[in-house]
């Protein structure tokens, strides 16, 4: 599945996967730069993910007896 496509949690889910081969395994260099962009892909994939969450939420809040929904600064 291509990167741009998947959750988040599929995202870090195959992060994980990338940081645990490089981890464990005694990679050629080829094979381990590979990995290695992938995960920088995966990394950058999920930070997007997670500003983009940001980005949308709310607050809901109490104001004069009345549920208000009030956006969030995005600074």
């Amino acid at each position: 599945m291509k990167t741009e496509k998947m959750t988040f949690e599929q995202a870090l889910e195959q992060l994980e996967e990338r940081i645990a081969e490089m981890e464990r395994e005694a990679l050629p260099l080829e094979e381990a730069m590979k990995k290695y962009e992938e995960a920088i892909g995966l990394l950058n994939h999920c930070r997007k993910k997670l500003d983009e969450a940001e980005k949308s939420v709310s607050r809901l809040t109490l104001e004069d007896g009345e549920v208000v929904l009030e956006e969030l600064d995005e600074s």
